[in-house]
């Protein structure tokens, strides 16, 4: 009888009238009856009446009747029913009932949900929740949602969840949340998430965040990445890191990033790398830098760069102008 009630019997029912359904009767519910429960009605449902509902009548509730639940409602909902909830249901829940969900009901929700979660919903997020979601569901996350995340919430995410973040999520990254992240969690992202980085993003990076990129994300730094970084965060790379710079990375170096580099750094670079390296930069090393590059390197230089150097040792005003820095020792024998 009740599953031949029509919809509008059901719309038309007192909240008394409908609370009086059992437990049974609720579960018989169509989704064409569920469609018509009004919020008034779902606001009076209790607990127990509210998880009996199938899923498919869950998923037909009208997004004002759900947003008409309260917390506790919200957080009766079986998992089950909240990974049959639509994305405009999900989009209509308030902050304080998105947040009545539970990490378990969190961690049913799929990538189009979690894709519905507004700006608004993901600043009241709690940390516990958000670590709850899986990777392929946090994917779908929107890039308006994730820059809104404060570094509580971002650094709450986990290893695994950094490691799936997408390259358009990556790009979303403020350079606040990157300030606070660890170095675990830095070295999990994938080389085209490290690559879609802002300047910004790469530019708060602390020079211990930038020793821990694996030689895989250095080498797929682009040329205005490398550009934006301090004297010191170019110094923090390791041997190893700089070793893995391409000839277009190089390049960028800048005159001010060249003049603060370490012998061994420079040293590492490759001789197929080091013909990139602008004569303005190379012009700017002393002695002690030049002394410190190898013998591969000084035979990979191009002649634009040798004459570079000799003209800047022409104007030091220097007698014995070499670009081979073993040559000197003929000449300190003479």
């Amino acid at each position: 009888q009740v599953a031949a009630l029509s919809t509008e019997q059901i719309a038309n029912l007192g909240t008394d009238d409908y609370n009086a359904l059992t437990t049974t009767q609720f579960a018989a519910l169509t989704s064409a009856q569920a469609a018509a429960i009004t919020s008034a009605q779902t606001d009076a449902m209790v607990t127990a009446d509210l998880a009996a509902l199938s899923t498919a009548a869950v998923r037909s509730l009208s997004s004002d009747a759900l947003a008409a639940l309260d917390s506790a409602q919200i957080g009766a909902l079986t998992t089950a029913q909240v990974a049959a909830l639509g994305t405009l249901q999900v989009a209509s829940l308030d902050s304080s009932d998105l947040n009545a969900l539970t990490t378990a009901q969190f961690a049913v929700l799929g990538s189009a949900q979690i894709g519905a979660i507004t700006s608004d919903q993901a600043t009241t997020m709690a940390t516990d929740d958000l670590a709850a979601i899986t990777t392929s569901a946090l994917r779908g996350l929107s890039t308006d949602a994730l820059a809104v995340l404060d570094t509580a919430q971002f650094n709450a995410l986990t290893t695994a969840q950094f490691a799936a973040l997408t390259s358009a999520q990556s790009a979303a990254i403020t350079s606040a949340q990157t300030a606070g992240i660890t170095t675990a969690d830095l070295a999990a992202l994938t080389t085209s998430a490290v690559r879609s980085l802002s300047s910004d993003a790469l530019a708060g990076l602390n020079s211990a965040q930038i020793g821990a990129l694996t030689t895989a994300q250095v080498a797929a730094l682009g040329t205005e990445q490398i550009a934006t970084l301090g004297s010191d965060d170019l110094n923090a790379l390791t041997s190893a890191q700089f070793a893995v710079l391409g000839s277009t990375q190089v390049a960028v170096i800048t005159s001010d990033q060249a003049d603060a580099m370490v012998g061994a750094d420079l040293a590492a670079i490759t001789t197929a790398a080091i013909k990139g390296l602008a004569t303005d930069a190379l012009a700017v090393l002393d002695s002690a830098q030049l002394n410190a590059l190898t013998t591969a390197q000084f035979a990979a230089l191009t002649a634009a760069q040798v004459a570079a150097l000799t003209f800047e040792a022409v104007a030091q005003g220097e007698f014995y102008i070499y670009s081979h820095p073993q040559a000197l020792a003929t000449v300190r024998t003479r």
